[in-house]
């Protein structure tokens, strides 16, 4: 015995390490190089993250600067406007005092503007209607009519000006203007004012160089400022980084000789392909894969053929290439390095743990085959044999249990019928009924229900009995439990009922009295009645006032199911109580999502998600506008029908179809705005800007559209969202405003109304909810709700467009109160276009 259990353990140690020298050299050493060379190409990137975060802030705060000049320059020229409109203004009230004639009091007027000196900044100059200038600094251009003047883009830009302001009484714009014998085109801002007294137009120009000027000198300041910074970042020990310009000049190296040269020309040039570098460098910023490339190292200067793995960022504003890099051969070295001294030191440490085991393989052996030995005449019968180990690690243990094993065996064998019988019946009472009150439990109940023919259960739950375990403790909270038990057994034997506690704090009342089934709304005020009196908590010495929700159900083909949940109704819908019915049966509400999820599904495979569009008048009824809408084309009854969003739209929330739907819309009223040949709104959510998926989806849209089409397209906003980030808002509007598009805010008046945000983000239009509408006629605080947000909108030139006009009555009274804009079912019904 001895020597066959030796050689099974023998054999089992060459096993082990056999399959631990195989798993070694198989599995673990790959994992670990594998893990090594990511980890140690993760800090490499990281590097390079630190860097890029660096150069991102720099840019964040020149682009805040430029904003901030650009106010600037625009609110200077706009003081020398208002400068030379002040002195017009003093010389025509000496016209009106008769001390001037008014062609007097204009070149007066003129003569003290033409005596402001000028800076390279800014300057005046004063036109009259039909675009002759009266005053220019270059007094060569007085006189000269540039109505018709084209400026350096080959625009007509004049009458656009004169138009505008005429309109606006002061506006700003932008032309491109080419001086006199000379190539350098400057691109101009302008602020005009109208002084309608003279009929003139007074302009105050400034060149949008001045502004790039000190922008450029940030720049360079940034680049100075980032310098020790990104010298620290070198001193990490992970590779280097280097930063590149366009034209390959190092703007920053852990080698500082470097600094300034172009990789593109001198002794570098002949080692590089140039429009290969450019490529290559393009592709790894946009795709984020590592960059190889070989340079040179300190020990061989000369030969350019050591390869290099590199990360590449492209930081557009400063127009740089930021790279992190290391050599691939130190990767290796050091990975294989520590791949080696891993796997050496796990053979050593398993070859320790085997000679230890073998040192005491043979004093284990012993009281192993004393125990087998035993065991063996166990087997044979003799329960008289005793194991005599004395030590007290685990044989001895084991051999103490074994001994004890035999003594109750011997015991057992006298009584077993009777122990049995014990346990099955403390299994049954285990099953059956509750420890804490001794009341039967809900396998009791169930099984009690199966042969009754009409059976009311009533689920009894004690409302927020988790907060008195929390503030008393839980052996206030048992000693609680049975103070209900106690009540509710009296209540149940008065009432003939039987009482189950079916789970934690929620008990079971089970009635089979069919007399009482037709009023049984009385049993269940009676129920509630039990908890209006006071429990008394001797262990506290307080009085507690506990109420109770109640679900129940009154002869259902599952009692126990339906009363639970009529009880998870009642408790989601905070009643007192729910009896169960039909209706809130959850098989019923998912039957009911699966329809409509499936037809959803049908209709977008088949192409019958068709958009409707609703028109939109002026105040001349002129047809301005629609409002794009979903339908979904179905078949009933052999009739075509036109289904509205009010029939799926929450189903299609839940089962993440609406953004497929409003994608299809969206773009099929996009891919029809020149059919149309109007503008055209698109409802977008907050949700949807939230979803990255749809945005990816909305800017590639937009992006296939002309700027002339770009103009057709309004998106409408819903003011009714929960907004959890305006600065999110203000930056998906920011965006898509510069690409052209038009913003409204959508049933304003419903939600909060941020006033304050509506400032900022200044929409073009604002529509007012319909549910204020609707009743204008006959509600005065709706009547002047409306009011107040139209003259809000009008202070601010924003087109107020007014929907839910259902008769005449309503459309009047809008159209008293100066609305610009005008939508509903009495003006115009949605129907398809195409």
């Amino acid at each position: 015995m001895k020597n066959k259990i030796f050689l099974k353990i023998g054999a089992t140690f060459i096993l082990i390490i056999s399959v631990y020298l195989l798993f070694i050299t198989f599995i673990i050493s790959p994992k670990i190089t594998k893990y090594l060379l990511d980890f140690e190409k993760t800090q490499v990137k990281l590097q390079l993250e630190k860097i890029s975060y660096i150069v991102d802030s720099k840019k964040e705060q020149i682009s805040e600067f430029e904003t901030f000049k650009d106010k600037e320059y625009r609110q200077r020229i706009r003081n020398l406007s208002y400068f030379a409109y002040d002195i017009f203004e003093d010389y025509y009230k000496d016209f009106e005092n008769n001390n001037y004639s008014k062609e007097e009091a204009l070149k007066k007027a003129i003569s003290i503007i033409s005596k402001i000196s000028y800076d390279d900044e800014a300057y005046l100059y004063i036109i009259d209607l039909k675009g002759t200038i009266l005053f220019h600094p270059d007094k060569s251009n007085i006189g000269k009519n540039f109505y018709n003047a084209k400026d350096a883009k080959g625009r007509v830009f004049a009458p656009t000006i004169i138009t505008n302001v005429i309109q606006e009484k002061e506006t700003y714009s932008n032309y491109s203007w080419k001086k006199l014998n000379s190539d350098i085109v400057s691109d101009k801002i302008v602020h005009s004012i109208y002084f309608e007294p003279f009929d003139i137009i007074i302009s105050s120009v400034t060149a949008k160089s001045n502004i790039q000027m000190e922008i450029d000198a940030q720049k360079e300041k940034a680049v100075q400022n980032l310098t020790p910074l990104i010298d620290t970042l070198f001193k990490e020990g992970y590779g280097d980084i280097f930063i590149l310009d366009e034209e390959f000049r190092v703007i920053a190296h852990p080698n500082k000789s470097l600094i300034g040269d172009s990789l593109a020309l001198g002794k570098y040039g002949k080692y590089l392909n140039v429009p290969k570098l450019s490529r290559e460098l393009k592709e790894a910023s946009l795709s984020k894969n590592v960059w190889k490339y070989t340079w040179n190292t300190e020990e061989d200067p000369e030969n350019f053929s050591y390869e290099k793995l590199g990360w590449v960022e492209y930081n557009d504003f400063f127009g740089w290439y930021i790279i992190s890099s290391i050599y691939k051969k130190d990767l290796e070295k050091k990975v294989e390095e520590i791949d080696s001294m891993l796997i050496n030191l796990s053979i050593i440490l398993l070859f320790i743990v085997v000679f230890i085991a073998i040192v005491f393989l043979q004093k284990l052996l012993k009281p192993i085959q004393d125990l087998s030995e035993n065991a063996r005449l166990v087997e044979e019968g003799n329960l008289e044999v005793r194991t005599p180990v004395q030590s007290n690690d685990e044989l001895g243990i084991l051999a103490n249990h074994f001994n004890k094993m035999l003594d109750s065996i011997q015991e057992n064998t006298k009584n077993l019928e009777e122990k049995i019988e014990e346990r099955t019946e403390e299994l049954r009472k285990k099953l059956y009924y509750d420890d804490l009150t001794g009341l039967e439990n809900r396998e009791c109940l169930i099984d009690s229900i199966k042969d009754e023919e009409f059976v009311a259960i009533n689920f009894i739950d004690i409302n927020n009995f988790d907060d008195i375990n929390e503030l008393y403790g839980f052996q206030i909270g048992n000693e609680l439990l049975i103070k209900i038990t106690e009540r509710l057994k009296e209540f149940a034997k008065e009432h003939d009922l039987t009482l189950y506690r079916v789970n934690g704090d929620i008990f079971a009342l089970k009635d089979t009295s069919i007399v009482r089934f037709l009023a049984y709304e009385k049993m269940i005020d009676k129920i509630h009645e039990l908890f209006v009196k006071e429990f008394k908590i001797e262990g506290l010495g307080v009085d507690l006032y506990l109420s109770v929700t109640v679900g129940t159900s009154i002869s259902q083909n599952q009692p126990v199911k339906c009363a639970n949940t009529a009880l998870n109704k009642a408790k989601q819908t905070s009643q007192r109580t729910v009896v169960y019915n039909k209706n809130i049966d959850v098989k019923e509400n998912i039957k009911k999502m699966m329809h409509w999820k499936d037809k959803i599904k049908n209709a977008i495979i088949n192409d019958n998600v068709i958009p409707f569009f609703q028109p939109i008048f002026d105040k001349d009824e002129n047809l301005i506008k629609y409002e794009t809408l979903m339908r979904i084309k179905d078949t009933v009854d052999g009739e075509e029908k036109f289904l509205a969003p009010g029939n799926f739209f929450d189903v299609a929330i839940k089962t993440k179809q609406y953004f497929k739907l409003n994608q299809i819309i969206i773009k099929k009223a996009f891919d029809n705005l020149d059919r149309i040949g109007k503008l055209v709104s698109v409802n977008i959510s907050f949700s949807d800007i939230l979803n990255l998926d749809f945005m990816d989806f909305i800017e590639r849209e937009v992006n296939l559209l002309t700027k002339e089409q770009r103009e057709k397209v309004v998106f409408e906003i819903l003011e009714s969202d929960f907004i959890s980030d305006h600065k999110v808002l203000d930056d998906f509007i920011g965006t898509f405003r510069k690409k052209g598009i038009k913003f409204a805010i959508d049933d304003f008046g419903t939600g909060y109304s941020n006033f304050t945000h509506v400032l900022n983000i200044k929409p073009e239009y604002i529509k007012i909810d319909g549910s204020l509408i609707k009743n204008i006629d006959t509600d005065q605080t709706s009547y002047e709700m409306v009011k107040s947000i139209i003259d809000f909108c009008k202070s601010l030139k924003i087109i107020v467009v007014v929907e839910f006009i259902h008769n005449e009555t309503v459309y009047k009274i809008l159209q008293k109160l100066d609305a610009d804009e005008y939508q509903g079912f009495y003006l115009g019904e949605p129907a398809p276009l195409f």
